[in-house]
């Protein structure tokens, strides 16, 4: 599990790197030379802003605080043990089928360590002669959020703050030609995930060539749920995965996999290694219980090492996890987690989470990234826009590339209406003669109208004069 979560990690990152850069390349194109042109324009105007002298506060919310509380630990019965496992979990369960609505604001702060290799081959001679044997992708920003958890639909916004490339070494900012955030507003609900950057005006795109009404817009896309989720290590975070130890898989999942085994459900010797490499430890301090859960996993390959993982259940953050790490051996420390709780009726919510993969199987990317809770609000009703074209900010004329139907469409009174499917050729309507034209339409009904004026007038005149013969002198 822990191989599939970090190698999902470093390909997010990777992916969330080629996107600020060449995001204008997939989408955009017509002529090459004007196309590279745009894509250079539109970057710096996107990720101007964002570079700056500036730097982020690093001081962590944590600082001084220890993952693993340094306390008098006191490893409980076998029989205790699963009791407090079943504890912790359903307390967990509980406290997040409370949740219906969740909206409000995370506060984020992030570095990305990026793999030498991969920074030359991305960005070649923009980056001249710099050594990049330890460069990481300082960021900060706001994500809005708005989730129905019943639905199982999300609403993300992701603002960027300030963004700047860092020196680890030297701690020096420095800037990267034609580089910039990716931000968006977006919402994965049912079977769709559609993305809308409010800031980039397309200037054509290769699905559609030379339509007029397809040209220079802004434009939303859409596309299967799929690609939309999975993305808490990517471009933007998911709050609901601050309740999980990987990224759809809650930690009462994990929870329920020990306890399955513990009764058998999962096969004898499930059953057997779950007994054995599982063990739970209890503390006091002050008035606070808290609980210390130790687990192994090993491999039947002797040259897979051994990894060890340890949780931290806090009874007054209702019975929610305070630390967890990963270690590779005894020493290698592989990911580190700390949160703190906050309650919003009656109801536990993670404020503040700080997530650090400090290794990963050898490999240089890293990632430290610090979110906070600054607005919340639980269970109230959400905007009947909330999940809807209008609600990403699309408004009337703009685009909708639409890469599940194969469409792109254009919007237009709150409704999506189709301009063509996917390599449809435009064929310019002809240009109108006179005798097609609407000009020639009004003055074929002038002279009508002028003739039946004339018509009525003779007859009237002829009328009179006859009423007038007939008068006696």
């Amino acid at each position: 599990m822990h191989c599939n979560r970090d190698s999902g990690i470093r390909q997010a990152s990777c992916q969330n790197l080629v996107r600020r850069t060449c995001r204008w390349t997939v989408e955009v194109c017509s002529l090459s030379v004007a196309c590279v042109f745009l894509q250079c324009l539109l970057v710096i105007v996107m990720g101007g802003a964002a570079h700056s002298e500036e730097s982020i506060q690093r001081d962590s919310i944590f600082a001084g605080r220890e993952v693993i509380p340094s306390v008098t630990w006191k490893e409980t019965s076998s029989e205790e043990r699963w009791r407090i496992l079943a504890l912790i979990n359903d307390h967990m369960q509980s406290n997040y089928a409370r949740i219906q609505t969740w909206k409000g604001v995370y506060r984020v702060r992030t570095i990305e360590g990026q793999a030498p290799a991969f920074l030359k081959e991305s960005f070649g001679d923009r980056l001249a002669s710099r050594d990049v044997s330890k460069v990481g992708l300082e960021s900060s920003f706001h994500l809005r959020f708005a989730i129905d958890l019943p639905g199982q639909r999300i609403y993300r916004a992701k603002k960027t703050d300030l963004m700047y490339w860092l020196d680890l070494k030297s701690d020096e900012q420095f800037h990267i030609p034609d580089t910039g955030p990716s931000d968006e507003n977006s919402f994965v609900a049912g079977e769709e995930y559609v993305h809308f950057d409010p800031v980039a005006v397309w200037p054509e795109f290769t699905y559609l060539l030379n339509n007029p009404d397809a040209q220079r817009k802004r434009a939303a896309f859409r596309e299967p749920a799929e690609a939309g989720k999975r993305k808490h290590y990517a471009d933007m975070l998911d709050p609901r995965d601050f309740f999980s130890y990987s990224q759809g898989v809650p930690v009462w999942g994990l929870l329920s996999s020990f306890l399955d085994a513990h009764h058998g459900k999962l096969g004898g010797e499930t059953k057997r290694i779950a007994e054995q490499t599982l063990k739970v430890f209890d503390a006091e301090v002050g008035d606070d219980k808290i609980y210390r859960l130790d687990s192994e996993a090993r491999s039947s390959r002797p040259d897979i090492p051994v990894f060890y993982t340890s949780w931290v259940f806090d009874e007054k953050a209702g019975f929610h996890p305070t630390g967890f790490v990963t270690r590779e051996g005894t020493d290698k420390k592989m990911q580190e987690i700390q949160w703190r709780w906050k309650t919003v009726d009656g109801i536990f919510l993670p404020e503040a989470v700080l997530e650090s993969f400090t290794a990963t199987f050898s490999q240089s990317m890293q990632l430290w990234r610090e979110s906070e809770l600054v607005e919340c609000s639980v269970n109230v009703p959400l905007d009947a826009d909330q999940f809807t074209l209008r609600g990403l900010g699309l408004e009337e004329g703009e685009l909708v590339i639409d890469k599940i139907d194969r469409a792109v469409n254009i919007f237009r009174d709150g409704k999506t209406v189709r301009l063509g499917a996917f390599g449809d050729q435009y064929v310019a309507a002809p240009p109108q003669t006179l005798r097609q034209s609407p000009t020639r339409m009004i003055l074929i009904g002038l002279n009508l109208l002028l003739f039946i004026g004339a018509l009525y007038w003779v007859i009237r005149r002829r009328k009179r004069g006859g009423e007038r013969a007939d008068v006696p002198a």
